[in-house]
């Protein structure tokens, strides 16, 4: 189908089909508006012990987890830094999740719509149209209603393999037939959306960034739920127990970040406590990270050429060290730094 300016996304369905379009070779506009439209929201309904129209304490850590993750979510597409501690008082209320408690029930649940489409502005500015409308046709598909939580189980599994049997891998057996057997699922549908899935993840970081999100919340939710409770979705019943099992299979491993050569200095931030945090852009790669300036670390010729960079943004040789997880390098900090040299600075313009 071609797509006009503007989309907007309506659903689940909706949401695969603007995805599975934009992973297509088809040319999407760079300059496409991505809206939500009347998508579900978070709906968890639970019964067990405690569950009659209110909230026990131990789904406060799942709650509070989902709007960490969201938060996360919302400074990397801001502020390219998987951190919320650059976010401000004005930018948590903008992406706050209100949930509201069923009366007489066990659900409780929130909009996330307006949520979706704020942090959607923030990243229309930053990304090309196709790279939007993955990322947005994602965060619906993952973060809004029950097709998620399906999603991120059966990507579980998946990503387990056959080769790694074992209480986890079980569960998520179990967990999927229950799904399937509940929800009269289509196997075909499921595998192709899987494989939609895993195309995505490769398409951007901010893609990625989204399943990571809702793997850190459904773990949450499932590592909060009694042994008695039931996570109730569609007509399928999950048991707490084996939801828990589920969610100790093994999420993505942390990796080491090294790079070196010429880069530009993006931002400051002098409040990162022992020292400051600097926003580097190397030159010859794609790479983008805030890495840690350690007064301790750095001699005073290193300091100075970090202040005239700074100022300047003329381009100097870093070397960056920190840990990549979750997508994005979650911690960074400088190792050595140093001015151009003639040669270097005649190469980087013949380059240009």
């Amino acid at each position: 189908m071609a797509l006009g300016k503007s989309v907007t996304v309506t659903g689940e369905d909706r949401a695969w089909a603007l995805l599975k379009e934009a992973l297509s070779a088809e040319a999407v506009p760079a300059d496409l508006e991505v809206h939500i439209g009347d998508v579900d929201g978070i709906n968890i309904h639970v019964r067990g012990r405690d569950l009659d129209g209110t909230i026990p304490a131990r789904y406060l850590p799942a709650l509070l987890e989902y709007q960490e993750s969201i938060n996360r979510l919302y400074s990397f597409v801001k502020y390219k830094e998987y951190s919320v501690r650059r976010l401000t008082d004005e930018d948590k209320r903008a992406v706050e999740i209100v949930y509201r408690v069923d009366k007489g029930s066990s659900s409780f649940g929130a909009q996330i719509a307006p949520i979706l489409e704020k942090i959607g502005l923030e990243a229309a500015s930053k990304m090309t149209g196709q790279q939007l409308l993955i990322f947005m046709s994602l965060s619906v598909v993952l973060l809004a209603g029950y097709g998620g939580l399906r999603l991120w189980l059966n990507y579980k599994k998946d990503k387990l393999g056959a080769d790694q049997a074992g209480a986890a891998l079980k569960a998520l057996s179990d967990v999927a037939k229950t799904l399937a057997d509940g929800q009269k699922q289509d196997p075909e549908l499921e595998s192709q959306r899987l494989k939609l899935l895993k195309k995505a993840m490769k398409s951007s970081k901010a893609a990625k960034l989204v399943l990571e999100t809702a793997d850190s919340a459904n773990s949450r939710l499932a590592f909060s739920m009694d042994a008695n409770d039931k996570l109730v979705i569609g007509g399928a019943e999950l048991g707490g127990d084996d939801l828990k099992r589920a969610a100790t299979a093994p999420r993505e491993k942390s990796t080491l970040f090294d790079e070196s050569g010429p880069a530009v200095l993006t931002s400051v931030d002098n409040s990162a406590g022992d020292g400051y945090a600097v926003g580097v852009k190397f030159l010859n790669s794609p790479s983008a990270v805030v890495a840690k300036v350690e007064n301790d670390r750095l001699i005073d010729e290193e300091r100075s050429c970090v202040a005239d960079a700074v100022i300047s943004r003329n381009p100097i040789f870093i070397h960056v060290d920190g840990k990549w997880h979750r997508g994005a390098v979650v911690r960074a900090r400088i190792l050595s730094i140093r001015a151009l040299s003639e040669v270097e600075l005649k190469g980087l313009k013949k380059k240009a």
